[in-house]
């Protein structure tokens, strides 16, 4: 996978977006790197982890997916905002390695005005990995107008 290049007008109309803020990322940074790290990457020595909620890489909400590769059944949440035409629907479009047994629950999601807020579950399996330490795939929302595509890793 590469980075590939930026469309201004898809990246200026996204339909759904991952909200992410100030505490999801300072909580992100407390579990990995604790009240020193997150000084030096914030800089406001009076923000301390001691006041903020630990976010395991799994928990935050960020449209890349990461699992643990193992064949027995892992589960992440995530929470999309739709920000594209107030009526919208995304029906749920999985391209992954024959390896990876993957459900999203549910598989449709239906906004009904903007800014309203969904929650879908990802559950990932690596039954058939064998050795292997990386594998990807990729959950697109397709609607009418929108994809909008999470990489699985």
């Amino acid at each position: 996978m590469g980075a590939g290049h930026v469309n201004p007008t898809r990246a200026a109309d996204p339909g759904l977006v991952y909200d992410l803020g100030v505490t999801d990322y300072a909580g992100y940074i407390c579990w990995l790197l604790g009240d020193r790290g997150l000084t030096t990457i914030v800089r406001n020595k009076s923000l301390t982890c001691a006041k903020l909620p630990k976010v395991r890489d799994v928990e935050l909400n960020y449209p890349t997916i990461t699992v643990p590769l193992k064949p027995s059944a892992f589960m992440v949440n995530r929470t999309v905002t739709n920000v594209g035409p107030s009526s919208s629907t995304y029906i749920a479009k999985l391209d992954m390695p024959k390896s990876l047994t993957v459900r999203v629950t549910p598989d449709k999601l239906v906004f009904s005005k903007a800014g309203e807020k969904k929650t879908f579950s990802v559950e990932v399996s690596g039954k058939g990995v064998h050795g292997q330490k990386h594998v990807e795939g990729s959950l697109s929302w397709v609607s009418t107008r929108h994809v909008v595509r999470s990489v699985i890793i």
